[in-house]
């Protein structure tokens, strides 16, 4: 808990000295300088709170849906770890996502995501890329079959963007 706070005072202090069109880079900047020294350690950088926190900032600023999980990863966090992260703050479907601007925003970063692996597929082992190839695909499909019962326009286009992954994946598992 202790480790918690510290690390939303630090977050929640870069936001308010950054002015507001450099505010996501210096936040990006501060958190992989102190992710270097400390993501290698659970109990001093809590993921899943970073994320959380992170993305509630970025959902509100508007910011590129990517930058928190290419910030992450810079710092030595596996795109499996992430993609577990946002499934679980996914699934939660906490209301948090609607106040701050953007019900769709952890959507939207999925999407980053697993575009950014079906891209670059080498940025998983090959030991574990079939696997994980299989985690993402049932994931998309997961997230296509939620977003078919919501149809609006914003939503149709999320529908053809998880679709192109999805045929992505199927060229990186063959």
């Amino acid at each position: 808990m202790l480790v918690s706070n510290i690390w939303t005072k630090i977050i929640d202090q870069q936001v308010s000295i950054a002015s507001t069109e450099s505010r996501l880079g210096a936040l990006a900047t501060k958190v992989e300088s102190l992710g270097r020294l400390y993501a290698s350690s659970g109990r001093y950088f809590p993921l899943e709170m970073l994320v959380r926190h992170l993305e509630v900032i970025s959902c509100r600023e508007g910011g590129d849906p990517g930058w928190v999980p290419a910030t992450l990863q810079g710092v030595g966090v596996s795109v499996a770890r992430l993609l577990d992260v946002y499934n679980r703050l996914y699934t939660a479907k906490d209301s948090v996502w609607l106040t701050s601007g953007d019900e769709l925003h952890i959507l939207k970063v999925l999407s980053a995501l697993l575009s950014d692996f079906a891209s670059t597929p080498s940025k998983v082992p090959l030991s574990e890329r079939r696997q994980f190839t299989v985690v993402c695909q049932d994931a998309v499909s997961t997230y296509l079959g939620e977003l078919y019962m919501r149809q609006t326009q914003e939503t149709t286009a999320m529908v053809s963007t998880f679709r192109d992954i999805q045929a992505k994946l199927e060229r990186v598992s063959s």
